[in-house]
């Protein structure tokens, strides 16, 4: 899978004894896909548990599990997935 490349790719320079620049250590920075993915201009709700599991592809809760934290946890799954494919547009978009 493509990920765009460095996001943020970073540099340590500093001078030897000469004073000639030097690359101390590099940094690749996250993916242009992970800086995508993470960006907070996506909002997404899901209409009902069985919507949302569907999505993640994961089995339906049963009633008596669909407690706050099990939700809770089921929604940011969710949201990740949807965040990477929303990513994976926007890389699709750019090699265009």
């Amino acid at each position: 899978m493509k990920d765009g490349g460095p996001a943020f790719p970073g540099q340590w320079i500093d001078r030897d004894s000469t004073g000639e620049q030097v690359v101390r250590e590099s940094y690749p920075g996250m993916s242009l896909r992970d800086w995508f993915a993470g960006t907070d201009n996506l909002k997404i709700e899901f209409p009902d548990v069985e919507t949302l599991c569907a999505f993640i592809n994961e089995p339906v809760l049963d009633p008596k599990e669909q407690t706050w934290t099990n939700l809770f946890g089921l929604a940011m799954r969710g949201a990740a997935r949807a965040r990477y494919q929303y990513a994976d547009a926007m890389l699709a978009e750019r090699e265009k």
